[in-house]
């Protein structure tokens, strides 16, 4: 009996001692699984980081004095415009006792810029000034739109580390989803304090076609919206003034030129009032900046605006108008710097 119960122990112990060391082997596994899928998740960060992103790193490492935040007003070209130079191209040509670059991107927004000057705020090599433009129409419900929200590029400047890196891709994945395209166009449009109908009634094929009616709906879902503190990019703004407080980086904030001649013609007195109230609310935001807020909404001409071939109102300016904005721009900077 005792030989049969030694017997039996030998066997149990036998089969623990094997069944340890398949658990350290598949530990053993386990690990260099997760190293592989960690070194793998780095390669793939950096290979496909957001080009921006890139971008804006290598200027933060070459100590750029000043970076300039924009959308597709930086780099439009109006065919049959005597050049097709950037504002950035103009503004470096000017630039005496400073470098600057820019970070844009069609669709960019005060979202998207707050990370990137959170960012900016946080690295080593700091910039001198950042310019940032207050567009008034990436106010309003189109820039909602959820192709308007980088998720990618917001986590992928939280950080250059190696656990970011392998990181962002997954984490962009997890962010709350924007809007739908359903609930985008569900997004009221206002006029002033008045709902005028929701963005469905202000895009689509029936805009395809010219009439004044389209251009006066265009006029008021782009521009006759009421800013807030409810608005996103409002708060982005806001949270942009904390992050430079005391940052040692100064600010160039204005407001993007608009075709104010063409846009107050067409609709209106109540435009001019519009407008007039949204920069009075954005620049008392910006009081106590470091830096200086400039209101540029009324700076061009209309013959300085390049958005006739699309047919309805937006900022897009021709080589004349970018000229005029770069020597405005720039005469500040060289002033702030």
């Amino acid at each position: 009996f005792n030989t049969e119960s030694e017997h039996g122990t030998g066997r149990a112990v036998y089969l623990l001692s094997i069944l340890r060391r398949n658990m350290k082997k598949f530990a053993l596994k386990m690990a260099v699984f997760f190293w592989l899928v960690l070194l793998f998740q780095i390669i793939i960060g950096y290979a496909a980081m957001p080009e921006k992103v890139s971008l804006f790193w290598s200027y933060i490492d070459r100590g750029i004095d000043c970076l300039y935040f924009s959308d597709s007003v930086m780099r439009f070209y109006n065919p049959g415009d005597e050049s097709s130079d950037a504002i950035i191209d103009i503004m470096k040509a000017k630039a005496k006792n400073y470098t600057i670059e820019t970070v844009e991107h069609p669709g960019y927004n005060l979202e998207i810029y707050e990370s990137y000057i959170r960012a900016a705020v946080k690295s080593q090599k700091k910039p001198r000034a950042v310019i940032i433009p207050v567009s008034l129409y990436s106010l309003s419900a189109e820039w909602d739109r959820p192709g308007y929200k980088f998720p990618l590029e917001q986590e992928a400047l939280k950080g250059r580390g190696i656990i970011n890196t392998a990181a962002y891709r997954i984490a962009a994945s997890l962010r709350k989803k924007p809007a739908s395209a359903g609930k985008y166009l569900e997004k009221p449009v206002y006029a002033g304090e008045k709902q005028e109908g929701i963005q469905a009634d202000y895009e689509g094929k029936k805009f395809s076609v010219y009439s004044d009616e389209n251009f006066r709906k265009k006029i008021i879902s782009r521009y006759m919206h009421k800013a807030g503190p409810q608005n996103t990019r409002i708060q982005a703004l806001k949270k942009i003034l904390l992050l430079l407080k005391g940052s040692g980086i100064k600010a160039v904030i204005y407001i993007q030129p608009l075709d104010h001649e063409t846009c107050s013609a067409f609709y209106g007195r109540g435009f001019d009032d519009n407008i007039r109230g949204n920069v009075l609310y954005i620049r008392e935001q910006c009081a106590g900046v470091e830096g200086i807020f400039l209101d540029y909404s009324k700076l061009l001409k209309s013959e300085m605006f390049a958005w006739k071939d699309t047919m309805y109102v937006n900022e897009h300016i021709n080589y004349r108008g970018k000229y005029r904005l770069a020597e405005a721009l720039s005469r500040e900077l060289y002033a702030l710097l």
